[in-house]
């Protein structure tokens, strides 16, 4: 995070653990925590400040001297058209009317608010609940669309494809002079498909771990959900296979057999 001409390295990381299980807040502690002093205890001064998030997202934190109760929050984030053509742009504009304004160069969305004059409808601090889950808002925008339409009854069938994560790959090869080399570069994408029908929304999200050590690790976490439905039968059925599910069996993408689930 850069403030005052001031530099850090930052990398957030927040995990509670309650009973052996392990969770994930899904708002961005470090941009809560910023917006807080200005939403909450009255700060007013210019700023400039950036950082990362999980999910390939970024954020950055800006006012200016003239108008320090003004400050906008850009994000980057990845296929940023695929989420507002399948309901980021509208759950957006209900959450923030009006405040959405052009970002920076290197962000594909900014929203853009007054600390002294907040929509009617927040509080400061419901307001900086809503903000802090930015992310949340912009990445979830498509599920959110998808149940609504299941509990209104107007879901149709339909598979709607996203590309969530690129991982990347380590390359091994020879140089001229006979050793063996390593470099980062091969990247891999990760879906998230939601198949909608008529009485059911399914969620199916292709991961793909290089690492034998990763994928032990995947199935623990997965073993997880099985017994999640075998002690809780209220639960959503979750299961993993190495194949396509049939669902997105007939779809084309790029699946790794040898890594992928």
């Amino acid at each position: 995070i850069k403030y005052k001409k001031k530099y850090f390295t930052c990398i957030e990381y927040s995990i509670m653990s309650t009973k052996g299980l392990v969770f994930l807040p899904n708002h961005s502690s470090i941009l809560k925590e910023q917006l807080q002093e200005r939403l909450l205890e009255g700060k007013r001064e210019a700023c400039e400040g950036t950082f990362d998030d999980f999910d390939d997202v970024s954020f950055k934190i800006t006012s200016s001297p003239d108008t320090p109760n003004v400050i906008k929050v850009h994000m980057s984030c990845r296929n940023i058209k695929d989420l507002r053509s399948n309901g980021a742009t509208e759950y957006l504009n209900s959450l923030f009317p009006n405040m959405e304004v052009d970002p920076d160069d290197g962000y594909n969305l900014c929203i853009q608010f007054d600390c002294d004059n907040l929509p009617s409808k927040y509080t400061p601090e419901t307001f900086l609940d809503a903000i802090s889950h930015l992310k949340r808002h912009v990445l979830g925008a498509p599920l959110i669309k998808a149940f609504k339409a299941l509990d209104s009854k107007s879901a149709s069938n339909n598979v709607i494809k996203l590309n969530y994560r690129l991982t990347t790959r380590e390359i091994e090869y020879i140089d001229p002079s006979g050793n063996m080399q390593h470099t980062y570069g091969h990247q891999i994408p990760e879906y998230m498909f939601i198949c909608t029908s008529s009485n059911k929304v399914t969620v199916i999200f292709y991961i793909d771990f290089a690492d034998t050590t990763d994928r032990a690790m995947a199935r623990v976490f997965l073993q997880e959900f099985v017994e999640a439905n075998r002690t809780n039968r209220t639960a959503p059925p979750a299961s993993f296979s190495r194949e396509p599910p049939g669902e997105i069996a007939n779809l084309k993408f790029d699946w790794r057999p040898d890594s992928a689930g």
